[in-house]
Protein backbone atom coordinates (compact mmCIF):
# COMPACT_ATOMS: atom_id res chain seq x y z
CA UNK A 1 0.00 0.00 0.00
CA UNK A 2 1.31 3.39 -1.07
CA UNK A 3 1.15 6.04 1.48
CA UNK A 4 1.53 10.13 0.69
CA UNK A 5 3.49 11.90 3.24
CA UNK A 6 2.07 14.34 5.34
CA UNK A 7 3.60 17.40 4.78
CA UNK A 8 1.86 19.82 7.76
CA UNK A 9 1.18 17.71 10.48
CA UNK A 10 -0.84 20.72 12.48
CA UNK A 11 -3.17 20.51 9.04
CA UNK A 12 -3.95 17.20 8.53
CA UNK A 13 -7.13 15.11 9.96
CA UNK A 14 -6.07 11.80 11.07
CA UNK A 15 -9.71 10.42 10.44
CA UNK A 16 -8.30 10.35 6.29
CA UNK A 17 -6.92 7.49 5.14
CA UNK A 18 -3.35 8.27 4.01
CA UNK A 19 -3.58 5.28 0.93
CA UNK A 20 -2.85 7.54 -2.33
CA UNK A 21 -4.98 6.17 -4.21
CA UNK A 22 -8.09 6.55 -1.80
CA UNK A 23 -8.79 9.96 -2.76
CA UNK A 24 -8.79 11.67 0.86
CA UNK A 25 -11.51 9.43 1.97
CA UNK A 26 -12.73 9.29 5.52
CA UNK A 27 -12.02 6.23 7.93
CA UNK A 28 -15.18 4.38 8.65
CA UNK A 29 -14.12 0.70 9.47
CA UNK A 30 -12.58 0.42 12.56
CA UNK A 31 -10.95 -3.23 12.88
CA UNK A 32 -9.11 -4.93 15.80
CA UNK A 33 -5.88 -6.07 14.19
CA UNK A 34 -2.38 -7.05 14.82
CA UNK A 35 -1.05 -5.46 11.90
CA UNK A 36 -1.28 -0.80 12.26
CA UNK A 37 -1.90 -0.55 8.98
CA UNK A 38 -5.55 -2.48 8.92
CA UNK A 39 -6.98 -1.42 11.99
CA UNK A 40 -8.47 2.12 10.21
CA UNK A 41 -10.23 1.39 6.83
CA UNK A 42 -11.87 3.70 4.30
CA UNK A 43 -14.34 2.62 2.21
CA UNK A 44 -11.56 1.55 -0.47
CA UNK A 45 -9.70 -0.42 2.03
CA UNK A 46 -12.35 -1.83 3.05
CA UNK A 47 -13.31 -3.49 -0.32
CA UNK A 48 -9.83 -4.67 -0.26
CA UNK A 49 -9.95 -6.47 2.94
CA UNK A 50 -12.07 -10.03 2.76
CA UNK A 51 -12.67 -10.34 6.33
CA UNK A 52 -15.53 -8.64 6.84
CA UNK A 53 -16.27 -10.28 9.89
CA UNK A 54 -13.65 -8.27 11.77
CA UNK A 55 -14.89 -4.97 10.83
CA UNK A 56 -16.61 -2.87 12.97
CA UNK A 57 -18.77 0.44 11.73
CA UNK A 58 -16.39 3.70 13.72
CA UNK A 59 -20.55 5.15 13.31
CA UNK A 60 -21.64 2.33 15.30
CA UNK A 61 -18.54 2.78 17.97
CA UNK A 62 -19.78 6.33 18.64
CA UNK A 63 -23.56 6.14 18.47
CA UNK A 64 -24.42 2.48 19.62
CA UNK A 65 -24.37 0.30 23.19
CA UNK A 66 -22.06 -2.52 23.34
CA UNK A 67 -25.11 -5.09 22.25
CA UNK A 68 -25.94 -3.23 19.19
CA UNK A 69 -22.43 -2.69 17.84
CA UNK A 70 -22.01 -5.61 14.61
CA UNK A 71 -18.77 -7.80 14.88
CA UNK A 72 -18.20 -6.85 18.69
CA UNK A 73 -16.75 -7.66 20.81
CA UNK A 74 -13.99 -9.30 18.94
CA UNK A 75 -14.03 -12.45 20.03
CA UNK A 76 -11.92 -15.70 18.95
CA UNK A 77 -14.93 -17.34 17.28
CA UNK A 78 -16.64 -14.67 15.52
CA UNK A 79 -19.84 -16.92 15.02
CA UNK A 80 -20.16 -16.46 18.67
CA UNK A 81 -19.89 -12.48 18.13
CA UNK A 82 -24.13 -12.41 17.84
CA UNK A 83 -25.00 -14.70 20.43
CA UNK A 84 -22.62 -12.95 22.65
CA UNK A 85 -23.63 -9.20 22.35
CA UNK A 86 -27.46 -10.93 22.84
CA UNK A 87 -25.73 -12.70 26.49
CA UNK A 88 -24.35 -9.36 27.29
CA UNK A 89 -27.51 -7.77 26.38
CA UNK A 90 -29.82 -9.80 29.48
CA UNK A 91 -26.80 -9.84 31.21
CA UNK A 92 -26.51 -6.30 31.84
CA UNK A 93 -27.08 -5.12 35.12
CA UNK A 94 -30.37 -3.34 34.19
CA UNK A 95 -31.37 -6.96 32.43
CA UNK A 96 -30.50 -8.73 35.72
CA UNK A 97 -32.18 -6.26 37.95
CA UNK A 98 -35.14 -6.95 35.69
CA UNK A 99 -35.03 -10.56 35.77
CA UNK A 100 -34.43 -10.69 39.09
CA UNK A 101 -37.85 -8.95 39.77
CA UNK A 102 -39.53 -11.33 37.23
CA UNK A 103 -38.59 -14.32 38.82
CA UNK A 104 -39.31 -13.43 42.08
CA UNK A 105 -42.89 -11.89 40.73
CA UNK A 106 -43.40 -15.29 38.98
CA UNK A 107 -42.69 -17.05 42.40
CA UNK A 108 -44.81 -14.80 44.26
CA UNK A 109 -47.83 -15.02 41.56
CA UNK A 110 -47.76 -18.82 41.26
CA UNK A 111 -47.98 -18.93 45.27
CA UNK A 112 -50.86 -16.25 45.52
CA UNK A 113 -52.64 -18.73 43.29
CA UNK A 114 -53.66 -21.10 45.88
CA UNK A 115 -52.70 -18.92 48.79
CA UNK A 116 -56.19 -19.19 49.93
CA UNK A 117 -56.67 -22.84 51.23
CA UNK A 118 -53.04 -23.08 52.02
CA UNK A 119 -52.35 -19.42 52.87
CA UNK A 120 -50.30 -19.84 56.31
CA UNK A 121 -48.04 -22.97 54.89
CA UNK A 122 -47.79 -21.50 51.81
CA UNK A 123 -46.03 -17.93 53.48
CA UNK A 124 -44.02 -20.30 55.14
CA UNK A 125 -42.91 -22.00 52.16
CA UNK A 126 -42.96 -18.88 50.07
CA UNK A 127 -40.05 -17.22 52.47
CA UNK A 128 -37.80 -20.80 52.12
CA UNK A 129 -38.04 -21.34 48.25
CA UNK A 130 -37.50 -17.28 48.11
CA UNK A 131 -34.53 -17.18 49.93
CA UNK A 132 -32.83 -19.97 47.51
CA UNK A 133 -33.64 -18.40 44.37
CA UNK A 134 -32.45 -15.00 46.08
CA UNK A 135 -29.64 -17.33 46.95
CA UNK A 136 -29.46 -18.22 43.24
CA UNK A 137 -29.93 -14.82 41.67
CA UNK A 138 -26.45 -13.75 42.69
CA UNK A 139 -24.65 -12.73 39.17
CA UNK A 140 -20.97 -11.22 38.63
CA UNK A 141 -20.61 -7.68 37.56
CA UNK A 142 -19.63 -7.90 33.74
CA UNK A 143 -20.09 -4.09 32.86
CA UNK A 144 -16.16 -4.04 32.55
CA UNK A 145 -15.61 -7.28 30.27
CA UNK A 146 -16.35 -5.21 27.38
CA UNK A 147 -16.76 -1.74 27.82
CA UNK A 148 -16.53 0.74 25.06
CA UNK A 149 -16.07 3.75 26.24
CA UNK A 150 -11.94 3.17 26.48
CA UNK A 151 -11.96 2.92 22.46
CA UNK A 152 -14.15 6.01 21.93
CA UNK A 153 -12.28 8.06 24.18
CA UNK A 154 -9.03 6.69 22.15
CA UNK A 155 -10.50 7.50 18.87
CA UNK A 156 -11.97 11.29 20.16
CA UNK A 157 -8.13 11.55 21.17
CA UNK A 158 -6.81 10.00 17.93
CA UNK A 159 -9.34 12.39 15.94
CA UNK A 160 -8.41 15.65 18.09
CA UNK A 161 -4.38 14.45 17.57
CA UNK A 162 -3.60 14.25 21.51
CA UNK A 163 -3.08 10.29 20.53
CA UNK A 164 -1.24 9.16 17.25
CA UNK A 165 -1.86 5.99 15.08
CA UNK A 166 0.92 4.03 17.33
CA UNK A 167 -0.56 4.77 20.36
CA UNK A 168 -3.94 3.73 19.12
CA UNK A 169 -2.80 1.04 17.86
CA UNK A 170 -0.73 -0.09 21.09
CA UNK A 171 -4.55 1.27 23.19
CA UNK A 172 -6.79 -1.30 20.82
CA UNK A 173 -3.70 -3.96 20.82
CA UNK A 174 -4.42 -4.11 24.85
CA UNK A 175 -8.21 -3.52 24.17
CA UNK A 176 -8.22 -6.80 21.67
CA UNK A 177 -6.09 -8.86 23.81
CA UNK A 178 -9.00 -8.14 26.72
CA UNK A 179 -11.76 -8.94 24.61
CA UNK A 180 -10.70 -12.30 23.08
CA UNK A 181 -9.84 -13.68 26.43
CA UNK A 182 -12.51 -16.55 26.81
CA UNK A 183 -12.69 -16.63 30.13
CA UNK A 184 -14.77 -13.36 29.76
CA UNK A 185 -17.20 -15.15 27.10
CA UNK A 186 -17.34 -18.26 29.04
CA UNK A 187 -18.59 -15.92 32.01
CA UNK A 188 -21.30 -14.37 30.46
CA UNK A 189 -22.57 -17.50 28.55
CA UNK A 190 -22.35 -19.41 31.80
CA UNK A 191 -24.72 -16.22 33.35
CA UNK A 192 -27.04 -16.86 30.35
CA UNK A 193 -27.33 -19.99 30.90
CA UNK A 194 -27.84 -20.09 34.95
CA UNK A 195 -30.80 -17.62 34.11
CA UNK A 196 -32.31 -20.36 31.81
CA UNK A 197 -31.84 -23.08 34.33
CA UNK A 198 -33.54 -20.22 37.12
CA UNK A 199 -36.31 -19.96 34.68
CA UNK A 200 -36.55 -24.16 34.36
CA UNK A 201 -36.72 -24.20 38.26
CA UNK A 202 -39.46 -21.84 38.48
CA UNK A 203 -41.54 -23.73 35.88
CA UNK A 204 -41.03 -26.98 37.55
CA UNK A 205 -41.75 -24.85 40.89
CA UNK A 206 -44.85 -24.14 39.21
CA UNK A 207 -45.38 -27.74 38.31
CA UNK A 208 -44.80 -28.75 41.84
CA UNK A 209 -47.39 -26.24 43.24
CA UNK A 210 -49.78 -27.24 41.10
CA UNK A 211 -49.65 -30.93 42.04
CA UNK A 212 -49.04 -30.39 45.77
CA UNK A 213 -51.93 -28.28 46.25
CA UNK A 214 -53.65 -30.79 48.65
CA UNK A 215 -50.40 -31.92 50.52
CA UNK A 216 -48.68 -28.67 50.62
CA UNK A 217 -47.10 -29.64 54.19
CA UNK A 218 -44.48 -31.56 52.42
CA UNK A 219 -41.44 -29.23 51.95
CA UNK A 220 -40.83 -28.46 48.06
CA UNK A 221 -37.40 -28.63 47.29
CA UNK A 222 -35.36 -26.72 44.32
CA UNK A 223 -33.09 -28.88 42.18
CA UNK A 224 -30.32 -26.56 42.70
CA UNK A 225 -27.31 -28.57 41.10
CA UNK A 226 -27.53 -27.65 38.12
CA UNK A 227 -27.57 -23.98 38.87
CA UNK A 228 -24.59 -24.54 41.71
CA UNK A 229 -22.98 -26.13 39.17
CA UNK A 230 -23.02 -23.46 36.87
CA UNK A 231 -22.09 -20.61 39.25
CA UNK A 232 -19.12 -22.98 40.37
CA UNK A 233 -18.53 -22.58 36.75
CA UNK A 234 -18.75 -18.72 36.84
CA UNK A 235 -17.03 -18.52 39.83
CA UNK A 236 -13.94 -20.91 38.66
CA UNK A 237 -13.86 -18.85 35.17
CA UNK A 238 -14.01 -15.90 37.01
CA UNK A 239 -10.90 -16.40 39.58
CA UNK A 240 -8.59 -18.03 36.64
CA UNK A 241 -9.92 -14.94 34.25
CA UNK A 242 -8.63 -12.77 36.90
CA UNK A 243 -5.42 -14.75 37.42
CA UNK A 244 -5.08 -15.65 33.71
CA UNK A 245 -5.70 -11.49 33.68
CA UNK A 246 -3.49 -10.57 36.42
CA UNK A 247 -0.39 -13.22 34.71
CA UNK A 248 -0.73 -11.66 31.78
CA UNK A 249 -0.75 -8.08 31.96
CA UNK A 250 2.39 -9.06 34.46
CA UNK A 251 3.56 -10.54 31.66
CA UNK A 252 2.90 -8.28 28.99
CA UNK A 253 4.11 -5.38 31.24
CA UNK A 254 7.55 -7.04 31.67
CA UNK A 255 7.55 -7.80 27.62
CA UNK A 256 6.59 -4.68 26.62
CA UNK A 257 8.76 -2.43 29.56
CA UNK A 258 11.94 -5.03 28.00
CA UNK A 259 10.95 -3.77 24.71
CA UNK A 260 9.84 -0.10 24.70
CA UNK A 261 11.97 1.21 28.06
CA UNK A 262 14.31 3.82 26.51
CA UNK A 263 17.23 5.59 27.05
CA UNK A 264 18.33 8.78 25.31
CA UNK A 265 21.46 10.81 25.30
CA UNK A 266 21.23 13.94 27.65
CA UNK A 267 22.55 16.83 25.81
CA UNK A 268 24.90 17.79 28.33
CA UNK A 269 28.41 17.72 27.34
CA UNK A 270 27.12 14.96 24.42
CA UNK A 271 28.38 15.96 20.99
CA UNK A 272 26.55 14.61 18.32
CA UNK A 273 30.19 12.15 18.17
CA UNK A 274 29.44 11.44 21.51
CA UNK A 275 29.86 7.25 21.41
CA UNK A 276 26.68 5.94 22.82
CA UNK A 277 24.92 3.15 20.96
CA UNK A 278 20.98 2.94 22.28
CA UNK A 279 20.66 -0.82 20.18
CA UNK A 280 18.69 -2.54 22.42
CA UNK A 281 21.74 -2.34 24.63
CA UNK A 282 23.20 0.78 25.74
CA UNK A 283 27.22 1.09 25.16
CA UNK A 284 29.52 3.58 26.01
CA UNK A 285 32.64 3.67 23.68
CA UNK A 286 36.11 5.45 25.04
CA UNK A 287 35.73 9.33 25.34
CA UNK A 288 38.16 10.80 27.80
CA UNK A 289 35.13 13.20 28.80
CA UNK A 290 31.87 11.83 30.66
CA UNK A 291 28.75 10.52 28.41
CA UNK A 292 25.49 10.97 29.96
CA UNK A 293 21.76 8.81 29.21
CA UNK A 294 19.02 9.04 30.64
CA UNK A 295 15.92 7.05 30.74
CA UNK A 296 12.29 7.65 29.82
CA UNK A 297 9.86 9.57 32.77
CA UNK A 298 9.12 7.20 35.36
CA UNK A 299 5.84 6.70 37.63
CA UNK A 300 7.12 8.48 40.87
CA UNK A 301 3.94 6.08 42.52
CA UNK A 302 5.37 2.84 41.30
CA UNK A 303 8.54 0.67 42.37
CA UNK A 304 10.56 -0.30 39.02
CA UNK A 305 13.21 -3.35 39.66
CA UNK A 306 15.80 -3.42 36.75
CA UNK A 307 17.51 -6.56 36.09
CA UNK A 308 20.80 -4.92 34.00
CA UNK A 309 23.33 -7.08 32.83
CA UNK A 310 27.03 -5.07 32.78
CA UNK A 311 29.95 -5.87 30.68
CA UNK A 312 32.77 -4.01 30.92
CA UNK A 313 36.31 -4.49 28.61
CA UNK A 314 38.33 -4.58 30.74
CA UNK A 315 36.82 -4.92 33.92
CA UNK A 316 40.97 -4.02 35.68
CA UNK A 317 41.87 -0.53 35.67
CA UNK A 318 40.96 2.85 36.94
CA UNK A 319 39.98 4.13 33.23
CA UNK A 320 36.30 3.64 32.92
CA UNK A 321 33.70 5.03 35.64
CA UNK A 322 30.02 4.12 35.49
CA UNK A 323 27.63 5.63 38.03
CA UNK A 324 23.00 5.40 38.01
CA UNK A 325 21.94 8.54 39.13
CA UNK A 326 17.77 9.50 39.94
CA UNK A 327 17.45 12.93 38.42
CA UNK A 328 14.00 15.49 38.05
CA UNK A 329 13.58 15.77 33.70
CA UNK A 330 14.77 19.27 34.46
CA UNK A 331 17.62 18.48 34.75
CA UNK A 332 18.19 15.95 31.92
CA UNK A 333 20.31 18.20 30.02
CA UNK A 334 22.16 19.53 32.91
CA UNK A 335 25.43 18.27 35.36
CA UNK A 336 23.92 15.63 37.91
CA UNK A 337 26.64 15.67 39.76
CA UNK A 338 24.79 16.79 43.29
CA UNK A 339 22.45 14.45 41.73
CA UNK A 340 21.37 10.97 44.04
CA UNK A 341 23.54 8.66 42.95
CA UNK A 342 25.57 5.37 43.37
CA UNK A 343 28.44 4.65 41.69
CA UNK A 344 29.05 0.50 40.48
CA UNK A 345 33.04 1.76 39.36
CA UNK A 346 34.16 5.56 40.23
CA UNK A 347 37.58 6.72 39.68
CA UNK A 348 38.86 4.55 42.70
CA UNK A 349 36.80 1.30 41.46
CA UNK A 350 34.74 1.90 44.63
CA UNK A 351 30.93 1.83 44.51
CA UNK A 352 28.77 3.92 46.71
CA UNK A 353 26.36 6.00 47.12
CA UNK A 354 25.76 9.93 47.14
CA UNK A 355 23.75 13.45 47.61
CA UNK A 356 20.95 11.43 49.52
CA UNK A 357 19.57 11.69 53.34
CA UNK A 358 21.50 8.72 54.22
CA UNK A 359 22.61 5.38 52.62
CA UNK A 360 23.96 1.83 53.51
CA UNK A 361 26.62 -0.11 52.36
CA UNK A 362 27.67 -3.79 52.78
CA UNK A 363 29.87 -6.34 51.12
CA UNK A 364 32.69 -5.46 48.40
CA UNK A 365 32.86 -3.57 45.39
CA UNK A 366 31.28 -4.60 42.31
CA UNK A 367 34.36 -4.66 40.19
CA UNK A 368 36.34 -7.07 42.65
CA UNK A 369 34.41 -9.51 41.67
CA UNK A 370 32.58 -9.05 38.68
CA UNK A 371 31.81 -11.18 36.13
CA UNK A 372 30.87 -10.22 32.66
CA UNK A 373 29.76 -13.35 31.01
CA UNK A 374 27.26 -14.17 33.86
CA UNK A 375 26.70 -10.79 36.45
CA UNK A 376 23.40 -9.26 36.77
CA UNK A 377 23.42 -6.33 38.32
CA UNK A 378 19.57 -5.55 40.15
CA UNK A 379 18.32 -1.72 40.45
CA UNK A 380 15.44 -1.09 42.65
CA UNK A 381 13.70 2.21 42.96
CA UNK A 382 10.85 3.85 44.71
CA UNK A 383 10.49 7.23 45.01
CA UNK A 384 7.65 7.18 47.72
CA UNK A 385 9.84 5.39 50.17
CA UNK A 386 13.35 7.55 49.15
CA UNK A 387 14.53 4.02 47.93
CA UNK A 388 17.79 3.89 45.43
CA UNK A 389 19.46 0.18 45.61
CA UNK A 390 22.19 -1.46 43.74
CA UNK A 391 23.30 -4.92 44.09
CA UNK A 392 24.24 -7.89 42.50
CA UNK A 393 22.37 -11.23 42.63
CA UNK A 394 24.17 -12.50 45.50
CA UNK A 395 24.26 -9.14 47.11
CA UNK A 396 28.37 -9.51 46.87
CA UNK A 397 27.83 -5.81 47.04
CA UNK A 398 24.62 -3.97 48.27
CA UNK A 399 24.42 -0.36 48.27
CA UNK A 400 21.13 1.69 49.51
CA UNK A 401 20.99 5.74 49.23
CA UNK A 402 18.00 6.97 50.84
CA UNK A 403 17.31 9.66 48.58
CA UNK A 404 16.66 13.09 48.88
CA UNK A 405 13.24 13.75 46.96
CA UNK A 406 13.98 17.53 47.35
CA UNK A 407 16.57 17.15 44.36
CA UNK A 408 14.33 15.22 41.70
CA UNK A 409 13.16 18.62 39.43
CA UNK A 410 10.52 17.51 37.81
CA UNK A 411 9.55 13.78 36.24
CA UNK A 412 11.56 11.03 37.48
CA UNK A 413 14.63 9.60 35.35
CA UNK A 414 16.72 7.38 35.54
CA UNK A 415 20.67 8.52 34.69
CA UNK A 416 23.32 7.29 33.88
CA UNK A 417 27.05 8.74 33.33
CA UNK A 418 30.27 7.05 31.88
CA UNK A 419 33.52 7.74 31.18
CA UNK A 420 36.01 6.16 29.72
CA UNK A 421 39.85 7.19 28.99
CA UNK A 422 41.40 6.28 25.88
CA UNK A 423 44.04 4.21 25.89
CA UNK A 424 47.05 3.17 23.09
CA UNK A 425 47.00 -0.60 25.11
CA UNK A 426 43.54 -1.67 24.67
CA UNK A 427 40.22 -0.47 23.74
CA UNK A 428 37.64 -0.25 26.24
CA UNK A 429 33.72 -0.47 26.28
CA UNK A 430 31.13 -0.47 28.51
CA UNK A 431 28.14 -2.37 27.40
CA UNK A 432 24.59 -2.60 29.55
CA UNK A 433 21.74 -4.49 28.64
CA UNK A 434 18.10 -4.59 30.26
CA UNK A 435 17.02 -8.14 30.95
CA UNK A 436 14.10 -7.90 33.01
CA UNK A 437 11.82 -4.95 34.18
CA UNK A 438 9.27 -4.88 36.63
CA UNK A 439 7.01 -2.61 37.66
CA UNK A 440 4.39 -2.55 40.70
Amino acid sequence: MEEKKINNQENYDPMTCTNIDHNDQEFVIFKFSDKINEILQCFDCNTEDNENNKKISINQIKKFSVTKINNFPPIKDPKKSKELRKALEICSQEKLKQFRENIINLIEGHYQKVNQDLYNFLLQSKKAVIQQFENFLEFPDISGFYDIEPLKKALDQFQNKIINLEELFDIQLKMKKEYECEKKSQIVFNMEKKQKEIENQVDQLKENLNQKAQIFKQDIVIDDRQIKNIEDQIRTNQNNQNQQSLQQNNKKLNKQNIEQFQFFKSNYLNSEKSQIDFKKKIIFAESNQFQFAHSESLDKNKSYHLKIKIKINPIIGYNKQLYFYLIGSNDKDNDWDDQNYISFKDQYGFSRPGNGNDYIQEGQDFCQFWENKESILNLVINFDQQLFELYDEQKNCYVKNIINQKKIDGELMIGIKCRIYKSLLRFGEIELKIKDIKCY
